[in-house]
């Protein structure tokens, strides 16, 4: 199976978002209250970026089968994407890193490949991000991911997968603390928001406790409902470093695959993880 070109729907994830981070966290020294929350939630949530480097003008028109269009919700704020090759097969629930969004997503060819999972696949964008709109914050995130499954769950015959990558681990584990799922497979997790923050710049601490609690994101520390849980990391990884995925699949007893010579966007490149995540979905 070959792997997502040049991984370019992740162009805010690695060197570039751990600038980000430690610019605007820079600012904490001066700023006043309110304003280090702002300044915390455009780093963690650099949505408005990745809208900018991604625009969804003509997504429709561009998507190709078996990819459909989905709003969900009572307002229809929650845009997804839906991929249904077989109406007898398992499901999945994709979920995406912070620096991509569904139009980063089929220009990577990312979309491409998820069908080839085995698996109906459902991607979805989490608010303010792409055309969705809504709350964001940590329970924002993870409704667009409860609205997601619960759509799957109204039709789906079999099972129901989760696999979530980066940030989308993380609102993964929040998923199938709420939901039973059969595989979950966490990619590159961290242990929770604040730890991973403090390992780019102690001024983190800085940040208003109120942030942190309503986003504090803690991976290792979720009670997910599962059969199987997998956890995988890049050895190299520069902006969340490998041991806190060991750390995720020590607290949850789960496996871990340690992807050798990786780093945090090129998880994709040979192909070997695909051929892995089709393993894992198949069992």
């Amino acid at each position: 199976m070959s792997g997502v070109k040049k991984q370019g729907a992740a162009r805010l994830h690695g060197g570039k978002m751990k600038k980000l981070i430690l610019t605007l966290l820079m600012i904490v020294a001066t700023a006043c209250s309110s304003t280090l929350e702002k300044v915390a939630e455009r780093a963690v949530y650099p949505f408005a970026q990745v809208n900018k480097n991604y625009p969804m003008d003509g997504f429709a028109s561009s998507l190709v089968a078996p990819w459909r269009e989905l709003w969900l919700g009572r307002d229809g704020q929650t845009h997804a994407v839906y991929a249904e090759v077989d109406p007898a097969a398992p499901w999945l629930v994709y979920l995406h890193g912070n620096g991509e969004n569904l139009e980063a997503l089929r220009q990577s060819g990312m979309l491409e490949v998820l069908p080839m999972l085995g698996h109906n696949v459902i991607v979805v964008d989490y608010p303010q991000l792409g055309a969705s709109k809504g709350e964001l914050s940590q329970d924002g995130l993870t409704l667009s991911a409860l609205l997601a499954y619960d759509w799957v769950a109204a039709r789906a015959i079999g099972r129901i997968s989760v696999v979530g990558r980066s940030l989308g681990a993380a609102v993964a584990a929040q998923l199938a603390s709420q939901r039973e799922v059969y595989h979950l497979v966490l990619i590159s997790p961290w242990t929770n928001l604040k730890e991973l923050a403090l390992e780019t710049t102690k001024i983190a601490d800085k940040v208003p406790s109120s942030f942190w609690k309503a986003n504090s994101w803690d991976t290792e520390s979720s009670k997910p409902v599962t059969k199987y849980m997998l956890v995988i990391h890049g050895v190299e990884d520069t902006l969340i470093p490998y041991r806190m995925g060991a750390e995720v699949a020590g607290a949850h007893n789960a496996g871990l695959f340690a992807v050798e010579n990786a780093g945090h966007n090129d998880m994709f490149s040979d192909g070997s993880v695909f051929a892995l995540l089709y393993q894992v979905l198949q069992m």
